[in-house]
């Protein structure tokens, strides 16, 4: 019996619930829907709430839109398909939606830009995990068919996290700049050569340069204010990102800076004092300009030269080998230097090995992993040697690299 009462109870209940929604105007009755977030129309928002699409302002469906994207893996055709195209759709239509989308890149490329994030790095980071053409909506958005790519760039971009402040960097000094510029030169004509031999020559004499410039200004240094190890941050490009890391590792010991490959966001750290940093990044530069060149002079002999194996060996097997001829050389003038004046070099090197040391475990702490060198092709590692081989990297009058 008490259950019947119960559902009489329920039933009177409902029917007056209806009286009422059918009298919206008298005092006691269901209050009307009020504008406002919704589950019944309108772009998707976060915690799948539903909201007046004309009533969201144009900044805010465009944040809408990146989360959108970036839950569906950062492109617009995966994940949630319908909720992203319909919030695009809608930025697509508002007559400032172009203007809005450029307004927050702006704004998330100056928030970057402050956490460490240079220029480079994002277009790296941007085309490593997108496309080149995306590469291009960083610079402007021409026309409203780039804002699909804009907020893909968008979701990419958000979620990257701040990068450690590098140690500041002393002022390299007039002498230092003359001597670099000399070696942008002589790589400059390296890298334009055709003539593999006038390359070896100018390589030999831009390393030659370099490594008497490090040690005439090491002793110097010593004698005045102590010097501290900088920073800056050098992208790796795909393909053969890790190949290339190496590369940067091999000429960065060979000129006393040390190199931490952070792979997940494409880039390099180098650490070391100013001068030296420069003409690491100078000497990769032309040094890979040059293994790419031989790379593909391989290509056109054999076919099977072209194939990803054989190029990864092939640049892994020549950076392994670049780093064993440099630093064969740093180590010969070092020995002539230090004879010459007595034994005073090698404690200044040692120090300054010991301070660039110290900012390694200060940005990275001491637990960081060394990745060997990956043979997935024999007769590439053997070409790559031989292509490394064929440096001259003489680095004066009377010395040659050996080993």
């Amino acid at each position: 019996m008490g259950k019947n009462n119960r559902q009489r109870r329920q039933d009177k209940q409902r029917r007056r619930d209806q009286r009422r929604s059918q009298r919206p105007d008298e005092p006691g009755s269901a209050r009307r829907p009020q504008p406002g977030p919704s589950r019944s129309q309108g772009p998707t928002g976060p915690g799948g709430v539903r909201f007046r699409s004309d009533e969201v302002p144009t900044e805010l469906l465009v944040m809408m839109a990146v989360e959108a994207v970036s839950e569906a893996g950062g492109d617009v055709s995966r994940g949630d398909v319908s909720r992203g195209e319909k919030l695009i759709a809608e930025v697509l239509a508002r007559p400032d939606g172009r203007r809005s989308v450029a307004g927050v890149l702006a704004k998330l490329l100056e928030v970057l830009g402050g956490s460490g994030w240079e220029p480079r790095l994002v277009a790296n980071i941007v085309r490593r995990r997108l496309t080149a053409a995306h590469v291009k909506v960083l610079g402007a958005l021409e026309d409203s068919s780039g804002i699909a790519p804009a907020i893909e760039v968008l979701a990419v971009l958000s979620e990257l996290p701040p990068l450690p402040p590098l140690p500041a960097t002393t002022r390299i000094d007039e002498a230092a700049a003359k001597i670099l510029a000399k070696v942008r030169g002589l790589l400059a004509k390296a890298e334009s050569t055709t003539f593999p031999e006038e390359a070896e020559a100018l390589s030999a004499k831009a390393q030659e340069l370099m490594a008497r410039h490090a040690i005439d200004h090491a002793l110097a240094a010593s004698a005045e204010a102590p010097e501290v190890p900088g920073g800056r941050r050098l992208p790796v490009e795909d393909p053969y990102a890790d190949a290339k890391a190496m590369l940067v590792g091999s000429v960065s010991r060979a000129n006393r800076c040390q190199s931490v490959h952070v792979v997940d966001l494409a880039l390099v750290t180098l650490l070391g004092f100013e001068s030296d940093l420069v003409a690491v990044e100078l000497l990769f530069t032309s040094l890979l300009v040059q293994a790419n060149r031989a790379l593909l002079a391989a290509g056109r002999d054999d076919r099977r030269a072209r194939q990803r194996g054989f190029r990864s060996s092939f640049l892994s097997a020549y950076a392994v080998r670049i780093g064993q001829r440099l630093e064969a050389c740093t180590a010969a003038q070092v020995a002539v230097v230090d004879t010459d004046e007595g034994g005073r070099l090698l404690p200044v090197l040692a120090a300054r090995d010991d301070a660039v040391e110290d900012a390694v475990n200060q940005m990275f702490g001491s637990s960081l992993v060394h990745r060997p060198a990956r043979i997935s092709d024999p007769r590439g590692w053997v070409a790559g040697h031989a292509a490394a081989d064929l440096a001259d990297l003489a680095v004066g009058p009377g010395l040659r690299a050996t080993g």
